[in-house]
């Protein structure tokens, strides 16, 4: 594997299937498996194959503009926001209202 930088030769990119993160790809494949089964049970069997195609095609497109934007999206994305961030004021004493929190 060859290093991103002359400067940080311990640094390499981070593995990638299709250019997106592997958690992102099982994901994906995950999002599109189940409705294969969906559409032959309603009777659409051409649909049962080309569906899910489909499905991970607009998937991975939509998630490479947005690893594009964000490079460590998978991430972001996937921890758990915390209580206090989208908050405008802090209240320190019950009832209290706070000064605004300078940005």
């Amino acid at each position: 594997m060859k290093a991103s930088s002359f400067l940080f030769q311990s640094i390499a990119p981070p593995v990638t299937v299709f250019g997106l993160p592997p958690l992102l790809v099982a994901l994906l494949i995950g999002a599109a498996i189940p409705f294969a089964p969906i559409f032959t049970l309603t009777g659409l069997g051409w649909m049962s194959l080309l569906g899910p195609l489909l499905i991970f095609i607009m998937g991975a497109v939509f998630l490479w503009r947005l690893r594009r934007r964000e490079p460590h999206c998978e991430t972001v994305y996937f921890m758990p926001q915390r209580f206090f961030k989208g908050r405008r004021t802090r209240t320190l004493v019950v009832g209290t209202p706070g000064k605004p929190l300078s940005k």
